[in-house]
C-alpha cells in the first residue's frame, strides 16, 4: 500500500471542524459548569464535584461500547458518520439544558437534574468524538501526513477552546453575570457545537475508510493484545498526566481569576483568548519545526514549555501588570499547541502499529481507549476541585462575588500553578518507553 499520500486540504479542514464542537463541549463543562453549579445554583462544592465526577465515570465506560459499535456497524454512509449525526442532535439539546435548569432545591433535586442532563451531554460527546477520532488512521498511512491532519485538528481545537474559555465567559460578563446570562450563553454555544459537528459530517463523505474486521476474538484476547501495544501504553500514560494538568488548569481557572487575581470572567476570557489565540498562530510553526523529527522528543519540548508557564502563575497577583499577564498566557498557548499536536499525531501511529502487529482493524476501539484516558484525566478534576474548595473553606453563591478566606485563595493558587506543572512533567517520564518512529512504521508496512 502506498504510504506517501497527501490528502485534500478541504477534507482535512472540513473533518477538523468537528473538533470545534467536541472541544467546546469538553472545555465548557470543565471551565464553566462547576463554577455555575457552585456560585449560581448554590450547590455544595463537594456535591457539585461528585455529580460531575459521576457523569464522567459513566462517560468513560461508555467509550469502549461506542468504539466497538463504531467499528462493527455497517451502513451505506460508513461505520462512523451515522453516529456523528445522532451525536450532533443530542449534544445541542443537552448543551442548552445544562445551563438552563428548572428552579429546583439545591440539595437533591437540582443535583439529580444536573446528573441526568450531563449523562445525556457526555453521551452525545462520546457518540461524536470516538468515530471522529477514528477517521485519521483510516484516511492515510503516511507518518508526516498524520501530523498535517492533526495540525488542522489542533487548530480547530484552539478555535473550540477560544469559544469555551474566552467567548463564553465574555458573553456571561456582557449579559450581566446572572443565571439567565449562563442560559443564553449555553444556547449560543449549543448552536456552534451542532453546526461544527454537521460540517465535519458532511465534509467526510468521500474520505477513505477501512472495512470492519471479520475475525472474532474472545474479549480477553482483545484486551491482552491492546495492552501488548507498548508504544500505545506509553503514550496513554503520558497523556493521562499531561491532560490531567490541562484539566486542572481549566477547572480552576475561573476560580483563580475571580478569587486570586480579582479579574473574574473577563480575566478568564482574556486568558482563554490569549492561550487559544496563540495556539492557532503557533500551530503552523510547530508543524514546520517538528517535520522529520522524532515526535516524542517534540512532545517533551512542548510539555516543558507549558509546565514552566503554568508554574509561573504562582507569582501572579492582582496588582500584576496586564503586560505580564499577556506574556504568561501566551507562553502557555505556545506549549499547549505543541503538546496537543504531538499527542494527537502520535495516535494514528500507534493505531497503525496495532494493525501491523495484529492484522485487526479496530480504529474505533483504540480511539475509545485513547478517549477513555483523556476522560479519566478530566473526570477527577471536578472531584478534586470540589474537595479542595470544601476543605479550604470556599464560600459558594452570589455569583462568585463573596470574599474568600485566605486558605481558599492559597489552595486555588497552588492548584492552578503547582499541580499542572508537576503533573505534566511527571507524564513525560513514560515516554522513555515509547519506541515508535517513521522508520519503524515503514519497516512494519514493508513486512506485511
Amino acid at each position: 500500500m502506498n504510504t506517501d499520500e497527501r490528502l485534500p486540504v478541504g477534507l482535512k479542514f472540513g473533518w477538523s471542524i468537528g473538533a470545534v464542537g467536541a472541544v467546546c463541549m469538553l472545555v465548557m463543562v470543565n471551565v464553566l459548569i462547576m463554577y455555575f453549579m457552585v456560585n449560581y445554583l448554590g450547590i455544595d462544592p463537594a456535591l457539585a464535584g461528585a455529580v460531575v465526577f459521576a457523569t464522567r465515570l459513566y462517560d468513560m465506560f461508555f467509550d469502549p461500547a461506542m468504539g466497538w459499535l463504531s467499528d462493527r456497524v455497517r451502513t451505506r454512509w460508513g461505520r462512523r458518520r451515522p453516529w456523528m449525526l445522532l451525536a450532533a442532535l443530542i449534544s445541542g439539546v443537552a448543551a442548552v439544558a445544562a445551563f438552563n435548569p428548572p428552579a429546583l432545591e439545591p440539595t437533591f433535586a437540582l443535583p439529580a437534574y444536573m446528573f441526568l442532563i450531563l449523562v445525556l451531554y457526555f453521551s452525545g460527546y462520546t457518540m461524536f468524538y470516538i468515530p471522529f477520532m477514528a477517521m485519521p488512521a483510516e484516511m492515510t498511512r503516511d507518518y508526516d501526513e498524520r501530523t498535517s491532519i492533526m495540525s488542522y485538528r489542533t487548530f480547530s481545537s484552539g478555535a473550540g477552546g477560544m469559544v469555551a474559555t474566552a467567548l463564553a465567559p465574555l458573553l456571561v460578563a456582557q449579559l450581566g453575570r446572572t443565571r439567565e446570562a449562563y442560559a443564553t450563553t449555553g444556547a449560543i454555544v449549543a448552536v456552534i457545537i451542532v453546526v461544527a459537528m454537521i460540517i465535519s459530517l458532511l465534509s467526510t463523505g468521500g474520505a477513505r475508510h477501512t472495512e470492519p474486521t471479520t475475525v472474532r476474538y474472545p474479549a480477553k484476547e482483545w484486551i491482552v493484545s491492546v495492552f501488548g501495544n507498548g508504544p500505545m501504553m506509553a503514550l496513554l500514560a503520558a497523556k493521562l498526566f499531561i491532560y490531567f494538568a490541562v484539566s486542572i488548569q481549566a477547572g480552576l481557572g475561573l476560580f483563580f481569576m475571580t478569587s486570586a487575581l480579582h479579574r473574574g470572567e473577563p480575566g478568564q476570557a482574556l486568558f482563554g483568548g490569549l492561550m487559544n489565540g496563540v495556539t492557532l498562530v503557533a500551530i503552523p510553526f510547530w508543524v514546520r519545526f517538528v517535520k522529520g523529527k522524532v515526535k516524542q522528543r517534540m512532545l517533551i519540548l512542548a510539555t516543558t514549555i507549558y509546565a514552566a508557564a503554568m508554574f509561573s502563575w504562582i507569582l501572579a497577583t492582582p496588582e500584576e501588570s496586564t503586560v505580564i499577564f499577556v506574556i504568561r498566557s501566551s507562553i502557555v498557548g505556545v506549549g499547549y499547541a505543541g503538546l496537543v499536536l504531538m499527542i494527537l499525531s502520535m495516535l494514528p501511529d500507534v493505531i497503525e502499529h496495532d494493525f501491523n502487529r495484529t492484522g485487526l482493524r479496530r480504529e474505533g476501539l483504540l480511539s475509545a481507549v485513547f478517549a477513555f484516558v483523556e476522560k479519566l484525566a478530566y473526570a477527577f478534576t471536578p472531584l478534586v476541585t470540589g474537595i479542595l474548595l470544601k476543605l479550604t473553606g470556599y464560600v459558594q453563591g452570589q455569583g462568585g462575588t463573596l470574599a474568600q478566606p485566605a486558605e481558599a485563595v492559597m489552595g486555588i493558587r497552588l492548584g492552578m500553578a503547582l499541580a499542572p506543572a508537576g503533573m505534566a512533567l511527571f507524564g513525560l517520564l513514560f515516554l522513555r518507553f515509547y519506541h515508535l518512529d517513521a522508520a519503524r512504521l515503514k519497516a512494519e508496512a514493508r513486512a506485511e
